[in-house]
């Protein structure tokens, strides 16, 4: 099924615009039809051969470069292009399974579906077909893939494969907002979205990006059978205590505050955003963030009980040692001691338990 329908999109467009000024949304079908100037449908119809093997050709051709990850070095070029080729890629005609699809042309899954933000100030004007081509490609400034099933223990839920935008275009937040605004649209759907965040505390800027939608942690996920990519944190946006109006107000920084406790966020860092923005290159942030991965890498990672028991409330005294310390470098704090940090030592109240091992076999989730 398609979850990015182009009434929903251009209801979201609308409701965003501000932010969107300089920019258009596609669809799968629209940017079909704005990239290749004829639908999915007309190529499926092609009567001559080599006018299908040039468009195929294109295809693998914008599925390779044409794309706003592969520029990025938290992104893998090859994770990036299979997703691409399972949400775009040309179906190959008159095949009846997978073993005479070619790797440039095959069939869409029908679980995968994705999203573009185009530059509408790029001109691509040309009367050359392949600088017109290039142009376009050159106007890709971001774009979304998602799944629905990956996670095998939710498998009517999507879950967000690759999200990347360029350097100074459109807001991540907004394709992300697309997507929760999609879902919520379609309440025949299970009312939430999934994601890996690569690097963990690390990547704080997408760490504050997707809370503010709504994504908190959520270890009930690691499993084989759902999310287990090393250095990746699993995160879940529960769209039933969400209304429409609130994914917008995100969207657009309209937002009330809010204020996470130990359980929803160990690291104390949301709490803390406005000064960690401020201060992205003060050592004791960084500390912050070393000692909050150190615990999510015991916890999930490399989780080993007898290690874990002992190494985590050594962490954790750090840990507060250190979100103190940092919070008395921000003296104009609008949050500050308890009521910010996670003193206590608490331990996640979500229980993972021991759950079978699956067979899937996936790749790495990477975020920005």
């Amino acid at each position: 099924m398609s979850l990015f329908r182009e009434t929903e999109i251009e209801e979201y467009s609308n409701l965003v615009s501000r932010l969107l000024s300089n920019y258009k949304l596609h669809n799968r079908e629209t940017f079909h039809k704005w990239f290749f100037g004829f639908t999915e449908d007309d190529a499926d119809n092609m009567i001559d051969e080599q006018q299908y093997e040039d468009y195929k050709k294109v295809m693998a051709k914008l599925i390779r470069s044409a794309n706003p990850c592969t520029t990025d070095s938290n992104v893998y070029r090859g994770y990036t292009e299979k997703a691409m080729r399972s949400a775009l890629g040309a179906r190959t005609k008159d095949a009846a399974d997978d073993s005479e699809q070619d790797e440039d042309a095959r069939p869409k899954k029908n679980n995968y579906d994705i999203l573009f933000a185009i530059d509408t100030q790029i001109s691509i004007r040309s009367d050359d077909p392949s600088q017109l081509l290039e142009k376009k490609s050159n106007a890709i400034v971001g774009v979304i893939i998602i799944e629905e099933g990956e996670c095998m223990e939710s498998p009517k839920s999507w879950g967000v494969k690759v999200i990347c935008v360029k350097p100074n275009s459109v807001k991540g937040s907004v394709l992300m907002g697309a997507c929760l605004h999609c879902i919520k649209a379609n309440p025949s759907i299970n009312q939430e979205c999934l994601l890996e965040l690569v690097n963990g505390y690390k990547n704080l800027s997408a760490f504050y990006s997707y809370t503010g939608l709504g994504f908190l942690r959520d270890d009930s996920l690691w499993d084989d059978r759902c999310f287990d990519t090393v250095r990746c944190m699993p995160m879940r946006v529960d769209l039933s205590k969400i209304s429409q109006g609130d994914i917008i107000n995100k969207v657009l920084g309209r937002g009330p505050k809010f204020i996470l406790d130990s359980d929803d966020d160990p690291s104390g860092l949301w709490n803390r955003k406005i000064h960690a923005l401020q201060n992205k290159n003060d050592e004791v942030l960084k500390e912050i963030q070393k000692i909050s991965n150190e615990m999510l890498e015991l916890t999930l990672w490399k989780k080993d009980e007898d290690t874990s028991s002992a190494q985590i409330p050594i962490l954790q005294d750090k840990l507060n040692t250190k979100l103190e310390e940092f919070d008395k470098l921000t003296v104009h704090s609008e949050c500050r001691g308890l009521k910010c940090s996670i003193l206590g030592g608490r331990t996640r109240k979500k229980s993972r338990g021991k759950k079978s091992r699956g067979k899937k076999s996936r790749g790495k989730k990477y975020y920005d």
